[in-house]
């Protein structure tokens, strides 16, 4: 392993992070770090890199489409991964971009897909960009123009937004 600052010019970044595994134009052979997961814990007989990875952290945050599903399918393993990460006490919080499907409708789709999950582990793009305004003591009384689907248009209600329409565009505050 070459150590950062040894002076090989083809790192630039060796005084701060270290050397990088490759480099263009280096010689110098770089050995990659050293896994440091200990996959021995007991309680972890079938993957046990990943649950005992998994059951060192109070929660873990899951992408929902292409990780917990693709499109209307389930990814077979998940909902056997997602019970036996629940099953070491660990909380689970599903996450997506899409802002068209309010929390409920995202929670009724996993639990039809055989994921068990419920409205309060849901987190959808709208509910942060919600967050991101102030939520409800932002939001109270802003008039508002929504370009987005009716999740968006929940997610702001719900937070005391006035919801103008294309008409009446000047008068919104927020678009």
């Amino acid at each position: 392993m070459v150590p950062p600052g040894s002076g090989c010019r083809s790192w630039p970044c060796c005084s701060k992070r270290g050397p990088p595994l490759a480099s263009p134009g280096c010689s110098r052979i770089v050995d990659p770090p050293e896994a440091i997961i200990d996959d021995t814990d007991p309680r972890t007989p079938d993957h046990p890199g990943a649950l005992a990875l998994a059951g060192r952290f109070q929660g873990i945050v899951f992408d929902l489409d292409g990780v917990v599903y693709l499109g209307d399918e389930v990814v077979p393993a998940a909902p056997g991964a997602l019970d036996q990460v629940r099953g070491l006490g660990v909380k689970v919080a599903f996450v997506t971009n899409n802002s068209y499907r309010p929390p409920d409708l995202v929670t009724e789709k996993l639990n039809q897909l055989g994921i068990k999950a419920a409205e309060g582990e849901v987190l959808t793009s709208a509910q942060a960009a919600v967050r991101l305004l102030g939520g409800r003591d932002g939001l109270n009384g802003v008039g508002v123009l929504v370009v987005g689907g009716p999740g968006l248009r929940q997610a702001l209600e719900g937070a005391g937004a006035r919801l103008v329409d294309g008409a009446a565009w000047r008068e919104a505050e927020v678009v």
